[in-house]
């Protein structure tokens, strides 16, 4: 049988075109070569042809440094992968869930003010991600429930900070407390910049009990007593491994507590609790001089994060 040279040519080039010869194989396949591209080369794979670029948006599993959620200006994501290229994308943009979909992240970031929308937008993208660390911005009546939704089934965050309001309604008080009294483990917690009375006994232990390194000096008032110090105090003072936690507490609280306890002054008001050898510093809030600033540290040796 005789070939002519122009099939042999055809043949030839076929083998020689990579477009060609990557459509040729089946959308599994493929779909496991985008998981393990770079970003960019993803791209550069994916504009090759309709079918490459769809199997590629819908592959998900990219590798991000942060992902952030923003409404301060207009709605949108911004995400950097690991080697700093920016992804825009609109929450109104349909593939979310696949573009986001069995990704890792450092960091994901909810920042602003949410709505019912925003809330949907939010379980849509980031349901199948896996962060290490939550910044939400804690504001409006969806931010619990997205914070909730975020954190439900995961045991694995290593820190967790929550943003709040200066001037906070009284449902809103209500809502926070209700959202703190169901964060689960986490290595690291903080709570910042709220001037609601968020901080009640009962949530204090929850938050000391479930995180190693438990920051809450951004919540200016608290209606912690006494019993509440002693027991953050106990519980610190009882861990097998390493606990700190600083708070803001009535200064009649913290007076009544070190009048309970025997203690040797390291320095000025840095204390060691001569039984158990657990840290206490306190000093004042130069903002408020009825509260007084609170850390409480074990004695075991701190876990690097």
């Amino acid at each position: 049988m005789t070939i002519s040279s122009s099939a042999l040519t055809t043949e030839s080039s076929s083998i020689m075109d990579p477009k060609a010869s990557i459509l040729c194989l089946p959308n599994e396949i493929l779909s496991k070569i985008f998981e393990n591209l770079p970003s960019k080369d993803r791209e550069n794979v994916g504009i090759l042809s309709d079918r490459l670029d769809d199997i590629e948006k819908r592959t998900g599993c990219r590798d991000f440094s942060t992902i952030c959620f923003s409404t301060i200006d207009k709605p949108e994501i911004v995400a950097r992968d690991v080697n700093a290229n920016k992804f825009r994308k609109w929450p109104s943009e349909e593939g979310l869930a696949n573009f986001f979909r069995r990704s890792t992240c450092r960091s994901l970031v909810i920042d602003g003010p949410l709505t019912v929308e925003h809330e949907q937008c939010i379980r849509s993208a980031f349901k199948s991600v896996d962060y290490k660390e939550l910044l939400v911005d804690f504001k409006g009546d969806y931010s619990g429930r997205i914070l909730i939704d975020l954190l439900r089934s995961r045991s694995d965050i290593e820190q967790l900070h929550i943003g709040g309001s200066r001037w906070m309604l009284e449902k809103e008080v209500e809502e926070t407390r209700r959202v703190l009294m169901i964060i689960p483990t986490t290595r690291r917690l903080a709570v910042a910049a709220s001037e609601g009375k968020i901080l009640t006994d009962s949530i204090l232990a929850h938050l000391v009990s479930v995180s190693h390194y438990t920051d809450l000096g951004g919540v200016k008032e608290t209606d912690v007593t006494v019993e509440g110090l002693e027991t953050a105090f106990e519980m610190v003072s009882a861990a097998s491994h390493y606990k700190e936690v600083s708070c803001t507490v009535p200064a009649s609280a913290v007076h009544q507590f070190l009048d309970r306890r025997q203690f040797s002054v390291v320095f000025r008001t840095n204390l060691q609790h001569i039984a158990t050898g657990t840290k206490f510093n306190y000093r004042l809030d130069r903002d408020n001089q009825d509260y007084l600033y609170v850390s409480i540290q074990s004695d075991k040796s701190p876990v690097p994060l």
